[in-house]
Parts: C-alpha cells; structure tokens; sequence
C-alpha cells in the first residue's frame, strides 16, 4: 500500500470521515458527502475502495486501496493508513452495497454508530434477506412475505418457473450484480434466460414469485427523518427504475403501510437508524406490502436530493453525517418532514442505438411552465458515447431532469413529456453509417 501523503489544507483537518466505496456513477454524491464533511465536522475524507482511479484520488482528500469485505486484513490495512496520516475518524460512511460489510465492523472497532454486525449481511445478500425474513417472528399489517429459492442448476430454474406458473424474476444474490435480474414473464425462452444469467451462479442466484398488479415505492430514512418515494421503471424484461417522486401521493393510511414494512426491513437488516433505502411493492386494492430488497447506504438517482427540495430545512447528507459522528444525541430517532412541494426526476432514454453525435444546449426556464419548475438538466453520456434503447441498469440511460411543482399530476406529465422532447433532441449516429 502506498503511504498517503497529505497536503497542508488537509494537515489542518484534524478529523476524519471514512466513505466505503461508491456504488456505479455516484461520484458527484462523493464530492458532496467531501463538502458536507468539511462545512459540518469540519473533517477530511477518506475513500476506501479497490484500485481507485485517478478520479477517486481528486474526488476524496485521501483514498485507500482496499477491498470492502469485512475481513480483518481489510480493518488492518485502514487501520495502518489511518495512522499513517495522524488522523482521528469521527464517522463512518457506506456508501456502497459491499462497504455496508466492512463499515459495520470499522465502525464498532471505532466506537461510532453503524449497522448491526450480525445482520448486515441481510442487506447485502437477497436471499439471506428472504431467508431472514421468513424466519421473522411476526409481521406489520399488510406486510406479505415473498418465495424464495435459490437455484443452481438450469432443470432447478424450469421447476420453480412452472410451480410460480410461469411468474418468476431472477436475481443476483449480490447487489454488486443487478444487470442480473430479470424478469421471464418477458423472456421468449427460459434457455436464452439461463444463458445470461448462469454467469452469476458462482456468486448465487435467486428465483423469486414474481410481482405483480403492485406499484412500486420505497421507504428512505435517515436518523430518524423518512419519507416514501414513489417510484416507475421500465416496462421490460429488466425493471431498471425510469422515475422518482418525492414525497409518493399517498393517503396516510398507505403511507404508514409502507412506513411499518420499511422499518421492518431495516430492523431485520440491523440499520440502527442510519441512512436506509427499502424497496417495496404496494398493492392499492389488497393493501398489502411486499418487500424487493433492503439497502442500508443513501438511494440512488438523487432521491436524496429530492427530498432536500421537497421538505423545509432537511439536509440528509448532513443528517447521516451527524447522526454517525454521533452529534446527534436524542434519545428517540422520530423525527417530522414539513412539505413544502414534490420534486422528481426522469431519466432520458435514447430515441435509437448508435453513437451519441451531438448534446444539445438548453435553457432551463424556456423548459419550464408556471406550474413546474425545472431544476437541472444533467446528460450522463458524453459524445462518442455508445447508446442503446435496450434498458438494463441506470448506465443505459443518456441522462436525467429534476423538476419540482406543488402539483404532482403537473410534474408527473412533465417529467415524461419533457424527456421525451429532450430525448429527440440528441443526435444519434447509426451504427451502420
């Protein structure tokens, strides 16, 4: 391991935040969580992920090579470098799926605030979840459990395929492999299905019933603040999420439905009150909730964000900040959201496959009407950049709008209408051309 070698600006940080990795493109939430830490804690961070690029290295104040499983070498190695720079950690941030394993140990040997060691792995691994929850004593009201199986072998998946009738989705037991999952209601055949996925069975995959007739929300929480967003993905044989909707249009009732299943989750994967992200179905006409998965790190697709717009005076990213270094003592984490309008974000997806050409330029307010008010316009794929109209995972996507309105139907047809006209507006090579 290389010793880090700190700048005077960071020699003047006395304090620390340790960030376990990042998942996919979220390096701008990095740069974020490296500001917060400055302005609250006044702390440097740290970022702790495998072969960090040179990226990496100009995003945090200092960057450790390691992987992010719990093992002891791994404590060690953070340990060393730590001591290494003379720095005092006062939080532990994870940031990713796989650094919610190694944080829950970093964390208790520091004496900080983190998810339950003995549970941890439930959020990480889906059918450890399954398993957790099916052994669990008791459910909150609505709360439906959902089968589970975990396959090896192709006659395996054909058997559980026809006792689901036909209604089955396959997951990646890992988070880190969500190109994974599938849906085979939409499959033409299970062959061609097992050929894609079977590349996962070294690591573990799962046959789940599939869902259905059901929308699907989660329930985001940190030190004791939580709000439900209301989520839309696509309509294919991958459900990579399109839509985010802060806070979900729900009557009280079924916002304390998906309230009551979130915690549960977070309770069976041992968050301590930290920063959750619980994904959910929600059926209207049984009233019933069916969990997706527990993520015990801040959501994706800037849903964080969207509630820093959506509600008065709540900053999350300083709320977790707080909450880890402990500079939040109360004694009871329920805390109140006032909302003030809903904010939400679309993802633009390409008209055509071939060659991103051109992006054009846009001026925000001739986007925006009098009852919406759009915010950013943020492109993820660059010229030269490959694009696609086949949807697996958020990295397909060319980009993405945030816009708030105090009128959720107003926002909700923006969203698609002006994403679509953004989308027409790209020029695409051919690939044949």
């Amino acid at each position: 391991m290389n010793k880090i070698m700190p700048t005077e600006l960071q020699m003047n940080l006395q304090n620390a935040v340790l960030i376990l990795g990042y998942n996919n493109t979220r390096i701008n939430d990095v740069k974020r969580i490296r500001e917060t830490a400055r302005n609250t804690l006044n702390a440097a961070t740290i970022l702790c992920k495998k072969s960090p690029t040179v990226e990496d290295k100009n995003t945090a104040d200092f960057v450790i090579d390691v992987a992010l499983n719990s093992d002891q070498k791994n404590i060690d190695n953070i340990m060393n470098a730590i001591k290494d720079i003379s720095i005092n950690v006062v939080a532990v941030l994870p940031f990713s799926d796989p650094g919610t394993q190694l944080g829950s140990k970093l964390a208790l040997h520091l004496g900080l605030r983190g998810p339950d060691v003995n549970k941890v792995n439930t959020a990480l691994d889906k059918y450890a979840y399954r398993q957790a929850e099916k052994n669990a004593q008791g459910y909150p009201r609505g709360y439906k459990p959902i089968f589970a199986e975990k396959i090896d072998s192709f006659e395996q998946l054909c058997a559980i395929h026809k006792q689901l009738n036909g209604k089955t989705f396959l997951k990646p037991t890992s988070e880190g492999n969500s190109r994974g999952c599938m849906n085979l209601s939409h499959v033409h055949s299970l062959e061609n299905a097992w050929s894609e996925v079977r590349k996962y069975i070294s690591s573990g995959v799962v046959a789940e019933e599939l869902v259905s007739n059901s929308e699907e929300y989660s329930w985001d929480h940190v030190a004791g603040f939580s709000w439900v967003t209301e989520k839309k993905t696509t309509q294919n044989q991958y459900r990579a999420e399109i839509q985010q909707i802060v806070p979900a249009p729900l009557s009280d009732v079924e916002t304390s439905l998906i309230t009551n299943a979130g915690t549960f989750m977070s309770e069976l994967a041992g968050s301590n009150h930290g920063a959750c992200h619980n994904e959910v179905f929600y059926s209207e006409k049984c009233q019933s909730v069916q969990a997706v998965e527990p993520n015990l790190r801040p959501a994706g697709m800037r849903i964080w964000d969207l509630a820093a717009l959506a509600y008065e005076n709540f900053e999350p990213w300083k709320e977790w900040l707080l909450w880890t270094s402990q500079n939040n003592r109360q004694e009871s984490f329920l805390n109140t959201l006032n909302q003030k309008c809903y904010a939400g974000l679309r993802m633009i997806t390409a008209v055509k496959e071939g060659i991103l050409q051109n992006i054009p330029e846009i001026n925000l307010n001739t986007l925006s009407t009098e009852q919406v008010e759009l915010i950013e316009i943020v492109w993820t794929k660059k010229p030269e950049n490959s694009v696609t109209t086949v949807i697996k995972d958020n990295s397909d996507f060319i980009g993405y709008i945030i816009a708030t309105s105090k009128d959720y139907d107003a926002l909700s047809s923006f969203l698609d209408i002006t994403t679509q006209k953004l989308a027409l507006e790209v020029k695409i090579y051919d690939f044949f051309n």
